[in-house]
């Protein structure tokens, strides 16, 4: 749609006439010689006024545009902001100053998957000001360097908040460690998940320094990790009390068994994903205190009976579920996708559970699905 209304131009009569019309604009008329756009006066026989062997519009000739309202251009360019990645952005910047000077500044999301290189992003050379995420999802040349950079007062991206390093194998806890310290209170979401380019176990630089160091990120409010065999089961606990964590999300990939922090006062949002050679406590569910919990989200997709026989507290159970609701006055949703035979509540009877939802007007969701190796 036409922001500034369907217009029709004419250069007949009043050369600088511009009336709204219903339909298109059209700019025909402007680029027709005289003879063309009108061979009769308005009383029927030839004029001067309309047979002139000059132009009766003179070239260039400029047309009335109304004024635009600054929120409409805001409204646009962010508009068009959603459709441009950061090597797109980059590219088109390089070549045209207008697009760096009216864009660069205004883009709030900035991704940097696909470059092969950090040149001319440190450089100041595209200033991103308004940027609040920064993606730098599988990019090889994400490093603890690269990371020191991003947080310094000089940063490229001075207003960073949220930022995803998934994939990113050439980092370290030590980079993470200076991403908070120069952040400070600004770092509000970390993601640091799975990658398809990136996915293998030599791959994944999370490890318990890394979460020590996101610990201290004291606006913390959204944490994505995956977690491998490094992490071992009281990894977490350094988050312990965090006041500000709300959202905590877990993709457990390791042999060690993992415990939950035992008190999150403010998490509104748990997802804990396991794979098939998992071993997760679920037992923690019954030890946590999360008492402004809204949804919780469990992927088990442990088979023990293919991979390794688990004792009853490394397999889901409603009993697990049951206690983690007691204390979670304000739950809303619970989905749960249970993969294997291995997972107790798959074997179970589960009215107990069904009905103690109901009861609390909690949304229940359950897909049990068959063995799947």
């Amino acid at each position: 749609m036409n922001p500034f209304g369907s217009m029709f131009i004419t250069s007949v009569g009043d050369r600088s006439s511009l009336r709204a019309m219903p339909h298109e604009i059209t700019m025909r008329s402007l680029w027709e010689p005289p003879q063309k756009r009108a061979k009769t006066s308005p009383t029927g026989s030839p004029s001067s006024r309309y047979f002139s062997s000059k132009l009766l519009l003179p070239l260039p000739y400029t047309i009335p545009v109304p004024p635009i309202h600054p929120i409409l251009i805001d409204d646009v360019i962010s508009y068009v902001l959603e459709f441009i990645d950061g090597p797109s952005g980059c590219q088109a910047a390089a070549v045209s100053k207008a697009f760096r000077d009216a864009l660069i500044p205004r883009q709030r999301n900035v991704n940097l998957s696909g470059f092969s290189s950090p040149k001319g992003l440190l450089d100041g050379t595209f200033p991103f000001q308004s940027a609040q995420y920064l993606s730098g999802r599988d990019c090889d040349w994400v490093t603890d360097a690269f990371l020191r950079t991003t947080a310094a007062p000089t940063s490229p991206f001075p207003n960073i908040s949220r930022i995803d390093l998934s994939g990113c194998k050439h980092m370290s806890s030590r980079g993470v460690k200076a991403l908070v310290k120069g952040l400070g209170s600004r770092l509000t979401h970390f993601t640091q998940a799975s990658s398809h380019k990136n996915g293998y176990c030599k791959d994944i630089k999370v490890t318990e320094a890394t979460i020590k160091a996101l610990a201290m990120a004291e606006k913390l409010q959204r944490l994505d990790l995956i977690l491998p065999t490094k992490c071992r089961g009281e990894c977490l606990q350094v988050l312990n009390e965090h006041e500000s964590l709300e959202e905590l999300h877990l993709l457990l990939v390791g042999f060690c068994p993992i415990r939950l922090p035992k008190h999150l006062p403010n998490l509104k949002e748990l997802t804990i994903d396991t794979t098939e050679w998992t071993k997760f406590n679920w037992q923690t569910l019954e030890t946590v205190n999360y008492p402004n919990l809204l949804k919780v989200t469990i992927h088990d997709r442990h088979n023990g009976e293919k991979i390794s026989p688990l004792a009853p507290e490394m397999t889901l159970s409603q009993s697990h579920l049951l206690k983690l609701i007691a204390k979670a006055p304000l739950l809303q949703t619970v989905y749960i996708k249970a993969i294997g035979r291995a997972s107790q509540i798959y074997n179970e009877d589960i009215q107990l559970l069904e009905g103690t939802m109901k009861k609390r007007n909690i949304v229940l969701d359950i897909s049990l699905e068959e063995d799947f190796l």
